[in-house]
């Protein structure tokens, strides 16, 4: 009985590792350019709907805050619009959408439930931005769209833990120099 229960938390303690926070892309293309993306991490469920983040990051540009919505209709989010950020303590942080996402730029899948669209906002994010968001504790968050904004509640601290543990592996694999000729 006693191997049982410690084979039965052993393997629980795996698929939390399992589910932990860790690198999708770590690639450099031809002009030496580098770009690595999180895994995504859930900031908000509903009955119907749902939202995800992930970091990313360019050697030329920096980081971005990656949203995968998947709300039931597909809203254009024109380059410019923004994202509110609302922390506990009052304080909004605005970011701009720095993609154009028209009625096409969406993906989707079919389940028994019917047709799920996610789009895909990118917003920019300057290291004064992660500091605050990793920092303080996002409740909201607003999406300005072509038909309405967008306002979800946060979890509690999904979006800070998932950002600081995403900028911690980040940094971690920059610390690795990656070219076309690594591990060939």
């Amino acid at each position: 009985m006693k191997k049982a229960i410690i084979t039965i938390i052993m393997c629980l303690t795996f698929s939390f590792v399992i589910l932990a926070q860790s690198i999708v892309v770590d690639k450099t293309d031809s002009n030496g350019i580098r770009t690595i993306i999180s895994s995504d991490f859930n900031i908000y469920t509903t009955l119907y709907t749902g939202g995800s983040a992930c970091l990313m990051y360019n050697d030329s540009i920096g980081y971005f805050l990656s949203l995968t919505l998947n709300e039931g209709y597909i809203p254009q989010i024109e380059t410019g619009r923004k994202l509110l950020l609302k922390f506990e303590n009052e304080e909004i942080l605005e970011l701009e959408n720095k993609s154009n996402i028209s009625s096409y730029d969406y993906t989707f899948y079919c389940n028994q439930f019917g047709t799920r669209y996610n789009i895909h906002p990118i917003y920019y994010l300057s290291n004064g931005d992660i500091t605050k968001i990793i920092n303080n504790n996002v409740i909201k968050i607003r999406i300005e769209t072509d038909l309405e904004e967008l306002d979800k509640k946060i979890k509690k601290g999904k979006l800070s833990k998932g950002l600081s543990k995403s900028l911690k592996i980040i940094k971690e694999r920059l610390s690795i120099k990656k070219d076309i000729y690594s591990n060939f």
